[in-house]
């Protein structure tokens, strides 16, 4: 047998917010190539009362189905998610917290489940409900982090020392608004579960003046929320350690909606919620929306009122356990010319399909996840003939994720009202590739850290990986088919890439100690209102 090549190919640095943006970009250009499988009409629901049945509410579809435990036996335990939390220079961190968060309110309204502390080791452990969870670790002086785990994983977190954002914040008249609140959010694609505040404080100063010293080190924005007024939102806000950027914003009175809630016979109904979101274009990969702090529920009339609206391109949620997520768009501009909302909730459309292992058989018990910007996560598990089944999905592209320990794969699917989408899901098989590397923070090796090795291998999705780097650094990722591959280290803000030739061996290194700096051209400017 030949020995395997080892390639040298100058590896291309990826900081994290680039990745997430080529990765949304790899999918928009795979569904616009490819042709959904047929789909096959729904059932008709059946007839439901709107105003006179008890409500379902909303359900939380982000824990795994687990078999029933006989009657002679205890329920298995679910294993919590651990971790251990390290600085850039490879030392764990102690007295960290971690909160673990899932959508029990709305699929698009973060709500903490569980939280922990790290100890002086680093380490951390969280019991909740089998599921899927989005983790927030904050610590004072370090940079948030945000990464989506699993019940059963092990990850590991990797904190940024911190920079520094001051400021004030202003009304319309230039005066100082002397209590607000302060959060720090991150905007993702649509396709993605929408992630909790990663840093949040009320403030109460004379002058309006904050100090946030808990700032990541990738693009992020600032959400300034008062009474009696309208939420206000920073430009990219990019900070590196110990810097200091200066941000001040004003906020308006904004405008408020009101409109009635139907079901699909357009009988009004009670007990919706619903909640206002701000829309962001940031190019049709990676456009996404943020929560604009503004609730509402409708009355036994159907009719409900979103107050402190900001101005803005704004998507009306609504949420019930009967339906799927349903949303409407609206251009708020002139708060006396906004005509009524009429909302008609959706059955939505299903998706649903066979999952294979590597070899082609079907799996049984395999978990699938879905996630939307609408739906949070959604988790659904194999039967004996590896079909699952999603229902009750929004019309819009819900990406997918196959998880298999290690290994997992993505796959989109373009879900339309009234439909079935066909969509099989199968494990893309071993092949000879590899890559290596060694994960260091200023040249020192750090151990224990997950590193992800991604390729869009077309048609059968996108191939994930998960390795974890050894004591002296190093990770290898083995039975790779050829492609170019992304490599990440879970929780860094950068990345590499590498690409796999002939079955051979690809080298990439990476040192995570080099934080990507704000260029003078993408600085956000000093000043942003709500106008």
């Amino acid at each position: 047998m030949q020995p395997p090549v080892l390639h040298h190919a100058t590896p291309r640095r990826w900081p994290l917010w680039c990745a997430l943006a080529a990765l949304a970009l790899a999918a928009v250009l795979y569904l616009r190539s490819k042709h959904d499988a047929p789909r096959a009409a729904l059932p008709e629901p059946a007839p439901r009362s709107s105003m006179h049945q008890q409500k379902s509410g909303y359900v939380n579809r982000a824990r795994w189905d687990r078999p029933a435990a006989p009657p002679d036996q205890a329920a298995p335990e679910v294993p919590p998610i651990s971790g251990t939390v390290y600085d850039l220079s490879g030392a764990p961190v102690a007295g960290v917290t971690i909160a673990a968060t899932t959508f029990d309110v709305a699929g698009n309204f973060p709500t903490t489940a569980a939280s922990a502390e790290s100890d002086e080791h680093g380490r951390f452990e969280i019991r909740a409900p089998n599921g899927t969870y989005n983790l927030v670790s904050n610590k004072e002086g370090y940079g948030p982090m945000l990464v989506v785990a699993h019940s059963g994983d092990d990850v590991a977190l990797l904190l940024p020392r911190s920079g520094i954002v001051e400021g004030h914040v202003y009304n319309e008249r230039k005066e100082p608004i002397t209590q607000f609140t302060v959060d720090i959010v991150a905007l993702s694609p649509d396709s993605t579960a929408a992630p909790a505040p990663l840093w949040s404080k009320r403030f109460d100063a004379a002058d309006g003046a904050f100090r946030v010293e808990q700032v990541p080190g990738w693009p992020v924005f600032l959400r300034v929320t008062a009474a009696d007024y309208a939420p206000v939102f920073s430009a990219p806000v990019h900070v590196g350690p110990d810097k200091t950027q200066n941000v001040e914003l004003t906020l308006s009175r904004g405008c408020t909606l009101t409109g009635t809630v139907h079901d699909e016979n357009g009988a009004p109904l009670a007990g919706i919620f619903l909640d206002a979101e701000t829309r962001f274009i940031t190019g049709s990969a990676s456009q996404g929306s943020m929560d604009a702090a503004s609730q509402a529920q409708s009355d036994l009339e159907g009719r409900f009122r979103l107050e402190r609206v900001p101005p803005g391109e704004i998507l009306v949620r609504a949420y019930d356990g009967g339906y799927a997520a349903t949303t409407a768009q609206v251009q708020v501009a002139q708060c006396d010319a906004l005509d009524p909302i009429k909302l008609r909730m959706s059955r939505g459309g299903s998706v649903a399909g066979v999952v294979r292992g590597s070899d082609g058989k079907p799996v049984a018990g395999a978990q699938i996840m879905a996630s939307h910007r609408s739906i949070g996560f959604v988790n659904a598990v194999t039967d004996a003939e590896g079909r699952y089944r999603f229902e009750k999905l929004p019309a819009a592209v819900m990406r997918l994720e196959l998880v298999a320990k290690s290994q997992r794969t993505v796959v989109y699917a373009n879900v339309s009202e009234g439909q079935v989408v066909e969509r099989d899901i199968s494990l893309p098989a071993d092949s000879a590739g590899e890559i290596r590397g060694r994960i260091t923070s200023g040249g020192k090796p750090l151990r224990g850290v997950q590193v992800v090795v991604a390729c869009n291998q077309g048609e059968p999705g996108l191939d994930m990986r998960h390795v974890t780097t050894g004591n002296d650094g190093t990770y290898r990722a083995t039975g790779l088919p050829d492609g170019a591959y992304m490599v990440m280290v879970s929780s860094a803000v950068e990345g590499t890439s590498a690409v796999v030739r002939d079955g051979g061996v690809a080298q990439a290194d990476l040192d995570v100690a080099g934080q990507p700096q704000p260029e003078e051209d993408s600085v956000a400017p000093a000043h942003f209102t709500g106008d």
